[in-house]
Formats: structure tokens, sequence, C-alpha cells
């Protein structure tokens, strides 16, 4: 697969969440090859064991259970070593949810519907709104301490840490 980029003209390539640990020999030996230049790592790469597919939010920063923030940082402190042992510079990071009800496929099912004027989206929008800013400062503690644990981590290294901005307006950080 990274030669396939490679052919295609590119000189470096990120590694997605979506990595299973089988594959992670071949690409150490493409890398320590020169196939390719790794920039990015996309968390949790490689996948927890246990994951069959893509999963970025299996564990999140801002959940309440300790256990959970407990993997979030296990997991990301290993995407952090790859990154170091590829020479990547820099980690993309999904920092978790508010803990509230899904509106955001509510809203894409009304807007779909060609409903964004009608007083039942408008009311579902500020409904969404409040609810998320009564609930936001507890999850985005949570989610920025673990920010800072990671951080000091990633420094060590010289591996930058971005934070993506994500569709759901559960997700953090809000985007509005």
């Amino acid at each position: 697969m990274l030669e396939e980029i490679r052919d295609l003209g590119f000189e470096y390539a990120e590694l997605s969440h979506g990595i299973r640990l089988s594959l992670v020999p071949g690409i150490m030996e493409a890398f320590e090859a020169g196939v390719i230049k790794i920039s990015t790592l996309h968390n949790f790469c490689p996948l927890p064991i246990g994951c069959n597919h893509a999963n970025p939010n299996v564990f999140k920063f801002s959940s309440t259970n300790s256990r959970e923030r407990d993997n979030a940082y296990k997991h990301t402190m290993k995407t952090i070593e790859m990154a170091d042992r590829l020479g990547a510079k820099l980690i993309v990071l999904h920092m978790g949810e508010i803990d509230m009800r899904n509106y955001t496929d509510k809203l894409i099912d009304l807007l779909e519907a060609g409903k964004q004027d009608t007083p039942k989206y408008q009311k579902l929008c500020q409904a969404a709104e409040i609810k998320r800013e009564k609930k936001k400062t507890k999850y985005y503690d949570l989610a920025f301490e673990m920010l800072e644990r990671i951080a000091e981590q990633s420094s060590l290294r010289g591996i930058k840490l971005g934070i993506e901005i994500r569709e759901s307006l559960e997700e953090i950080p809000i985007d509005t």
C-alpha cells in the first residue's frame, strides 16, 4: 500500500486509525527501506487489540469512566511511540464528546428533507445548543486534562498534536 502511495507521487503518507497491529511490521519495513516517509498518525494507531475496524472514538478523552480514559491514554501513548519510531511529527486526535442525546442525525435528516426553515428544525437547533452549553464544562475539563498529560509526553519526543474538528454537534471541540 505504501509503495502504491509513493508511486502516485507522494513523498509522505499519514497512517490512519485503521492500521491493524498485523500491518505494523510491513509499515516499519517500508519506512526503513525508504519507500515513503510518514508525516502523521491518526490516533489510535495501531488499532487497539480487539478492534477489528477503524474506530478513533473507541476510547474517549472526555469519558466520565476513568478506565476508559486510562485506555485512551495508554493507546495514545502507543500512537506517540509509533510516531516516534517512524519519524512522524504530528498526531491527529479526537477529543471525545459531550454525553447527550444525538441531535446531529435528526438535524441532518431535516436538512436533507429541505426542512431547515421550519420551526421544528429551529427548535431542535436551540435545544441542542442549550443542552450542549449546559453539559460541556465537565467533558471539556476531562478532555483537556487528558490533552495536558499527552502533550507533556509528546513534546518530549518533538511530536505535535492536532485536534480534529469533528462533524457532530456532540463532539469536542465545538465548532460554532
